[in-house]
């Protein structure tokens, strides 16, 4: 006789999708302590209560093209029942059947009869059987009743959905308990005044951790629901419990009564519709084989151990064991007498055995420091434990030496001169400039800075290029006791007025060429220097310097369409040298940079070397972005230590010998996100290098995290290191305030504060008082944090790791952009009614994009644009693409949807495009199209009105060598902006002929197909070339 095959109910189909034939070895167990019981009395009754149930004989078959298993009845017991003894009297019993088949809450029923059965009490026959039950849950699910709860859990049901696991292997899972003392009467205490039951409330609790923990609002929590709310299915054994999704809740600007009966409200929502929770709601990945489910978090819900006694023995039931769905963690709880035990299960995929510690931790903290006031906010719960608050503070917090009398820089520089005077201080192309002889330059223009009224808290602008004039600069300002401004020189005209007049300056030094720039109210101090000449013996000038009188003043760009003057004092620049030195080890060694004098980013490069024994080596502006140059320069001035932008420096490897443009010791990388793949390549380059990673914004001075390439770090990642010895670093849960760090590994707002966080923003008080912001940890009156708006967690190791901004301030090519200050300047345009920026691309390919709204009956010209902005803006802050759209999309509050907004690269526009016609500009046209990511490039397109600038054109320049093997140098690529003329250039000369043969090859492979170049590779070398090797036109 054929057996009766049965379909899954819902709740196993669906852990079978969720679960695949892993489910097979998983088992619902449950554990029984007996006191007093006959052995053979136990035996009989386990024997007999599993044999009243169909689904201890039920067993799974599998049929040739069904894609589910089926359950029939066999013969057989599926249970594995097993009574041992421990010691004299006491007996264990452990129970277990397979999970597909039996849940937790069929072992408790189970348990009961087992006890009812030993006591020899009447037991009535079943009134359903499982299987019955799993047939009607199936109509029941399919009917149309149940439309209404299908269209609930479409609406709540689990997201993102699960995706496959990449590794190939099954989820490990681990376990750990944690006892929270006295626990029980405090939080039924708080649940009776919520009106809800304990269970009810350690759940929002434990939402309430698990959004602190991913750092946002919303996250779902699955919460186990028994499936038996129906009276019917009360007492029936089988697969029903499931785990089901709740809504997260908000972690802030609500009381603690709302969040609680929030979730009340879910639960009892849920639990209307747990029937109708779809069974194959994971089928659409279950074919991808094993799941991740790192980012799914449960709650099995509270129990106590129960103890009945039956015919003079005590039955205790003390532990159960089920799997209602796959989760990275889950959390049950168990009351002891007056005690809470925590137990939580995790994928060790989702978290280690220290963060699995600390959500515990969390968990415990919350429920004892939960308030008895309905209306307290949710945000001022307490969740960070003292353990964890303490490693927290431990790993941000810098270390400082023992601090030593206040010496600024430059008296630094002068007790590095008396010691060793002839010493090389600067070093370039044109030659070295000792201690002594820089020190003896900047004495004599010091005096004169002095006879012309500087001093403490004046300003003095520099216009000078890229020069040991600018180092000279910087040492006679500050030893005339006033403070420095460093002018871009390639800035336009009225961004320096406006540069100027906003931080008071009333008296320039400026290089020869460069004080046509500067306007007439501003005296000019030439700095006209003969380096190898009888230098003057001035001596040091002994002005009196505080630690908060001002050192330099720096631009940044601002929100709201002007630059903002930040403010660094002595104290600060001071801290960072000495820290920077140590951590770095840079004493005695010789550095260089390839940022801009008007950037901090140099920094690192020019005070440590003065103040520690070491050579500034000045880098020629001509050496910056061609790879060969560089490498040479380089070399020639013996650079140890290189500080440049990731992508800056990628651009350089891209040349013909990448290992020559690094230094010999040490790389600084800085200014803008390291891509995770750049330590790896420097490392197979230059086994040697060191590689740092610095991160700091101009407003905590030059840098305040390091990362060194031997530090601790999770594969995929360069973390930003950890703070210099004189910082101290916060990150905070920026959905609670300044006040309350974020957890361990949870994301928040990072902030610096310790001696290097500068004044302010020069003559801004509003502004400073935005972002410079009371410490609340420490203990120094009017201390301060530096709010840096970026985004950072704590890793595992312990390194903090940059997520982003919170704003929308952008990087681009090391240059830190409010794109406000862009759309300010643009809507400045007659034609302009409204713009949009955005940054797109990474590295040396990142660029602005301008979303740009016509004034109605105006036309916009991408070309005029860019002009306009030129004259207003630095380069990098002028857009690559200006992409007219004829309104910008909104979000409900009224604000731009920056999301709905293309991610567009492309074009200036220059007017009509030609395209090319010669295999040489085909060729170079398809470089600058990869280059610029669009579609058509015409031979007369500029290359730097299409976006172009130094970097990009050095990825050129490096295709160009490596596919014709002739060199471009800068000035040839620059009086050349255009695929025409580069191209004539390119196959002029005796050269010429061959590059245009290979121009033809390259063209012509480059329209094979893939058949046609193996027939290409395998034919033998010949004076004329096939047929089909001929370009197609």
């Amino acid at each position: 006789m054929t057996a009766q095959l049965y379909g899954l109910a819902p709740p196993q189909r669906r852990l079978w999708h969720e679960y695949g034939r892993a489910l097979l070895d998983l088992n619902t167990e449950m554990t029984v302590e007996v006191e007093g019981a006959d052995e053979d009395r136990l035996r009989d009754a386990v024997q007999w209560v599993t044999g009243r149930h169909e689904v201890f004989r039920t067993s799974l078959t599998f049929l040739p093209g069904v894609s589910l298993p089926l359950q029939c009845v066999a013969a057989e017991s599926s249970v594995r029942a097993d009574v041992t003894c421990v010691e004299v009297g006491v007996h264990r019993l452990t129970i277990a059947a397979p999970a597909v088949l039996v849940d937790a809450t069929s072992a408790r029923l189970l348990f009961a009869e087992i006890v009812a059965a030993y006591d020899g009490g009447d037991c009535a026959q079943p009134l359903l059987q499982f299987l019955d039950v799993a047939e009607w849950l199936e109509e029941m699910a399919a009917s149309t009743d149940a439309d209404s709860g299908r269209a609930f859990w479409e609406r709540n049901g689990w997201a993102p959905p699960p995706v496959a696991s990449d590794s190939g292997a099954a989820t490990q899972y681990a376990e750990l308990h944690r006892s929270v003392p006295g626990a029980r009467p405090l939080v039924e205490s708080r649940a009776a005044g919520y009106d809800v039951p304990a269970d009810l409330l350690v759940l929002a609790v434990w939402q309430l951790v698990v959004g602190a923990h991913l750092g946002r609002d919303g996250v779902t929590v699955g919460r186990v629901f028994d499936g038996r709310h129906l009276p019917e299915l009360r007492d029936v054994l089988g697969r029903l419990d499931q785990l089901l999704p709740l809504p997260g809740v908000p972690r802030q600007g609500v009381p603690t009564g709302a969040v609680v009966a929030a979730v009340a409200a879910a639960v009892a929502e849920a639990a209307e519709w747990q029937d109708c929770y779809p069974g194959d709601a994971a089928a659409g990945v279950a074919a991808a084989g094993e799941l991740d489910w790192s980012g799914r978090f449960g709650y099995g819900g509270l129990w106590s151990p129960v103890e009945r006694p039956a015919r003079g023995a005590t039955f205790r039931l003390t532990a159960i064991r089920s799997h209602d769905g796959p989760c990275g963690l889950l959390l049950t709880g168990e009351w002891s007498a007056d005690d809470l035990s925590l137990r939580l299960r995790y994928a060790t995929s989702a978290a280690d055995e220290q963060q699995a510690q600390r959500l515990l931790e969390r968990l415990a903290t919350a429920l004892v420091g939960w308030p008895g006031d309905t209306n307290a906010s949710v945000g001022n719960v307490p969740m960070i434990g003292p353990g964890e608050l303490a490693a927290i503070r431990a790993v941000l917090a810098g270390r400082p030496a023992a601090v030593a009398p206040f010496q600024p820089v430059h008296r630094r520089f002068e007790a590095e001169t008396r010691r060793n005077p002839r010493a090389v201080a600067l070093r370039s192309r044109h030659g070295d400039v000792t201690f002594g002889a820089l020190n003896r330059q900047a004495n004599a223009l010091a005096g004169k800075l002095l006879e012309a009224g500087t001093g403490p808290e004046t300003v003095v602008a520099l216009a000078v290029g890229r020069s040991a004039e600018l180092i000279l600069g910087l040492l006679a300002v500050l030893k005339a006791g006033a403070a420095f401004l460093p002018l871009d020189p390639a800035a336009p005209a009225r961004r320096i007025q406006e540069q100027l007049t906003s931080a008071g300056v009333t008296l320039a030094l400026a290089e020869s060429g460069h004080e046509r720039r500067l306007p007439a109210a501003v005296a000019v101090q030439p700095l006209q220097v003969d380096w190898y000449g009888c230098s003057p013996d001035a001596p040091d000038p002994h002005v009196p310097l505080q630690p908060r009188n001002l050192a330099y003043v720096l631009f940044t760009s601002g929100s709201t369409g002007t630059p903002n003057p930040v403010a660094v004092e002595h104290e600060q620049l001071a801290a960072y040298v000495t820290s920077v030195v140590d951590r770095l080890g840079l004493a005695g060694l010789t550095a260089a940079t390839t940022a801009a004098p008007s950037s901090d980013l140099g920094y690192t490069a020019v005070f440590p070397p003065l103040c520690s024994g070491g050579t500034v080596a000045v880098l020629g502006a001509e050496a910056l972005f061609d790879p060969a140059v560089f490498a040479v320069e380089v070399a020639a001035l013996g650079v140890d230590v290189l500080k440049i932008t990731p992508s800056h420096l990628q651009a350089l490897l891209d040349g013909p010998d990448a290992a020559r443009v690094l230094p010999r010791r040490l790389v600084v990388v800085g200014g803008e996100r390291c891509p995770a793949e750049l330590p790896a390549r420097l490392a197979l380059l230059a086994p040697h290098l060191r590689v740092v990673n610095h991160y700091g914004p101009t407003e905590t001075t030059v840098g305040a995290l390091t990362w060194a390439d031997g530090d601790a770090a999770s594969a995929g990642e360069i973390p930003i290191g950890l703070p210099l010895p004189h910082v101290v670093a916060g990150i905070i849960d920026d959905e609670v305030g300044i006040g309350r760090p974020a957890p361990w590994g949870g994301p928040g707002r990072l902030v610096l504060g310790g001696s290097g966080v500068a004044r302010g923003y020069l003559g801004r008080p509003r502004l400073t008082a935005t972002r410079f912001l009371p410490d609340p940890s420490s203990r120094l009156p009017g201390a301060r944090v530096y709010d840096t708006g970026d985004r950072a967690r704590l890793s595992v190791e312990g390194q903090v790791v940059f997520l982003g901004r919170t704003d929308d301030q952008v990087k681009v090519r090391g240059v830190r952009i409010e794109p406000g200050e862009v759309e300010s300047a643009l809507e400045q345009h007659p034609a302009v009614r409204r713009a949009v920026v955005m940054a797109a691309g990474d590295g040396a390919a990142a660029s602005l994009v301008a979303h740009v709204v016509a004034v109605p009956g105006e036309s916009l010209d991408p070309a005029e644009l860019r002009d306009f902005l030129l004259d207003r803006l630095p380069e990098a802050m002028v857009p690559s693409v200006f992409n007219p759209v004829e309104q910008l999309p909104l979000l409900p509050s009224g604000k731009v949807d920056r999301q709905a907004l293309p991610t567009l690269t492309g074009r200036c526009g220059t007017g009509e495009s030609v395209p090319p016609e010669t295999p040489m500009e085909q060729i170079l046209a398809a470089m600058w199209e990869d280059v610029f990511g669009v579609a058509a490039v015409g031979i007369d397109d500029d290359f730097f009105r299409l976006g172009g600038h130094s970097l990009s054109a050095t990825r050129i320049m490096s295709r160009i060598r490596e596919v014709f093997g002739r060199t471009v140098d800068f000035p040839t690529f620059f009086a050349r902006p255009t695929v025409r003329s580069l191209a004539a250039a390119l196959v002029d000369g005796e050269e010429g002929p061959a590059v245009e043969r290979t121009a033809e090859l390259v063209l012509a492979v480059m329209t094979m197909d893939d058949d046609e170049v193996a027939r290409w590779i395998e034919a033998p070398s010949s004076e004329g070339s096939p047929p089909w090797l001929s370009p197609r036109r």
